[in-house]
């Protein structure tokens, strides 16, 4: 039996809430019962729809500091929020973390890493995507730069390794990134002859040996 996990997505750019819930929609067991642009709908949406996940924008109109996040999660059913940020909001992160947030993630993350935010909050774990990690670590890099060097690794194919660790198939995966299944075929050949497998297993051990997870 599969247990469905509602969310909720608070967004002021209606861009971002329509892309986020399809990304959200392509997974089995993940349902969007909600979009709101501001944070008085969202505190009446969640209360009245009691979500498993809220993922909310830093920039969230009427949210008044980690605090008014505090009370909400206090307030309705406690539920766990993914904050959601851009790299101008740096500094902030710490005080996510304090404020009890259940993850931080870049707006321009890959499907995969927000796929994975939300897994780890269900099991009642913190997931910063590698973004928030550079940043928390004091890295200096920008994104797309991590210790894999530009001349052996794409942007894109890495989003395609995060895919194949979390187990899609071409398809799957032609769908999260927007691709042709023979466009991620491709991709596949050549991450295979760099990695020399695609398991989950050397997957994962590729890209935590080289900062990527």
């Amino acid at each position: 039996m599969i247990v469905v996990v509602n969310l909720i997505i608070a967004h002021s750019h209606p861009h971002f809430r329509f892309i986020l819930q399809n990304i959200i929609r392509s997974y089995q067991g993940f349902r969007v019962v909600g979009k709101t642009s501001n944070y008085a709908g969202l505190m009446q949406m969640a209360t009245a729809l009691k979500p498993d996940i809220i993922i909310a924008d830093i920039e969230l109109p009427g949210m008044k500091g980690f605090a008014a996040l505090q009370q909400m999660v206090a307030d309705i059913n406690q539920p766990k929020i993914i904050l959601s940020w851009r790299y101008h909001h740096q500094p902030f992160i710490s005080e996510a973390i304090a404020a009890g947030c259940a993850g931080c993630i870049i707006h321009d993350a890959n499907p995969a890493e927000y796929h994975l935010a939300i897994k780890q909050a269900m099991k009642g774990e913190v997931f910063y995507c590698s973004q928030t990690e550079r940043v928390m670590n004091g890295a200096k890099n920008l994104p797309g730069t991590g210790n894999v060097p530009s001349q052996i690794l794409s942007e894109t194919q890495v989003k395609i390794m995060y895919c194949i660790w979390l187990g899609y198939n071409s398809k799957g995966i032609a769908l999260a990134m927007d691709l042709t299944k023979e466009t991620v075929d491709t991709y596949r050949k050549a991450l295979r002859k760099i990695v020399g497998s695609l398991s989950s297993a050397a997957i994962y051990s590729f890209l935590k040996n080289n900062g990527l997870v």
